[in-house]
């Protein structure tokens, strides 16, 4: 089974159609060997995914016979020397080169300051450790982030279709790491399944923090436009600041997605996911509690619809085996034997002719 992360981070010059970067170069698992091993004890095996600006790694350390194993994501500023030289040729200096590459990294370090805050929450990815090893020779960054490894959601689906109380567990689950982010003020704005890892146990786990933000009252829109067609919502194309309400419009959208198979079967949660993805704010749930408050009532009303549909039906079966009964009783009556003592003998039969 290929387990795959799809991991972005906060970068300049995103699209809705597509991910592109400046900045960024994705190198090979020789390029990074030379740091092995890697934290002290892993060792890369074989590459898993890649993104736009990275690619993910299994890694695994041996120790007393038993072998573990990790995801590392490995991400290397900027792209290449030509890329500096040719800003360099546009009039920026050597400093104002220096300043610009070193905020690309420390906006992809701000991932796994995100994650550290998050660390034991059974809702979000386990962030294990770092490494950020500044070039020597040169104008550059290597960063190698370890993770737990899990398995991605769009692959669980690709296997086999998910019933419809577990997409309704997603979706409660999801809610729940959406309040976890909201207690740190974090807005995570690019929830879609392939940033939904689950866990062997069936929970729900979000990834891919480089895209969230802090939460900042009053700015009236977002100084980057982050998000992926399809899950982002209205305002983050730059008309509205985002805040918690986006996340719901993307988890709103991703309920859909995995509802629609169901049809008219999943009206109830078609509803919330409908309310989610409101185009103005204000006419969405206004908390990810809200949205899970919803979810619940709107599995116990389904539930309750199809308590009354069966007894309706045992009450239905019922009636008929009753009516059956009385019939048959009935049938029975009519054509009961007539006692020997009334029936006329041959005698009576030949004076009655």
């Amino acid at each position: 089974m290929h387990i795959l992360y799809m991991a972005w981070g906060i970068v300049y010059g995103r699209s809705f159609n597509n991910y592109f970067i400046t900045g960024i170069i994705i190198m090979d698992a020789n390029y990074y060997k030379k740091y092995e091993p890697l934290f002290g004890a892993w060792h890369i095996t074989e590459k898993i995914g890649e993104g736009s600006y990275g690619r993910v790694y299994i890694i695994e350390r041996h120790e007393l016979g038993q072998t573990y194993r990790s995801a590392l994501k490995a991400i290397t500023v900027p792209g290449s020397q030509d890329e500096i030289r040719s800003s360099m040729s546009d009039g920026m200096t050597l400093e104002d080169v220096t300043g610009y590459y070193k905020n690309v990294a420390n906006n992809i370090i701000n991932e796994f300051i995100l994650m550290s805050k998050l660390k034991g929450n059974s809702h979000i990815v386990s962030y294990e450790d770092h490494m950020i090893i500044e070039h020597e020779d040169d104008i550059g960054w290597d960063i190698l982030i370890r993770m737990e490894l899990l398995t991605p959601l769009v692959e669980l689906t690709s296997q086999s279709q998910m019933e419809e109380n577990e997409v309704i567990k997603l979706g409660v689950d999801l809610c729940k790491a959406l309040e976890l982010c909201r207690m740190y003020d974090i807005i995570h704005r690019d929830i879609k399944p392939e940033n939904i890892i689950i866990s062997n146990g069936g929970v729900l786990k979000l990834i891919d923090l480089g895209a969230a933000r802090l939460f900042k009252d009053g700015k009236p829109c977002d100084t980057e436009q982050i998000g992926t067609r399809g899950y982002a919502a209205p305002e983050q194309y730059g008309f509205n600041q985002s805040d918690a309400r986006t996340d719901i419009y993307a988890a709103g959208t991703v309920l859909h997605v995995l509802m629609a198979r169901f049809g008219e079967a999943a009206k109830s949660y078609n509803a919330v996911a409908a309310r989610c993805t409101q185009l103005e704010p204000q006419n969405r749930y206004q908390s990810a509690k809200a949205m899970k408050t919803a979810l619940r009532m709107a599995k116990y009303k389904k539930h309750i619809q199809i308590g009354a549909w069966a007894l309706g039906i045992a009450a239905a079966a019922g009636c008929v085996a009753l009516a059956c009964t009385l019939f048959a009783s009935a049938d029975a009556n009519a054509n009961a034997d007539v006692p020997a003592s009334a029936e006329p003998t041959p005698v009576q039969e030949a004076n009655a002719d």
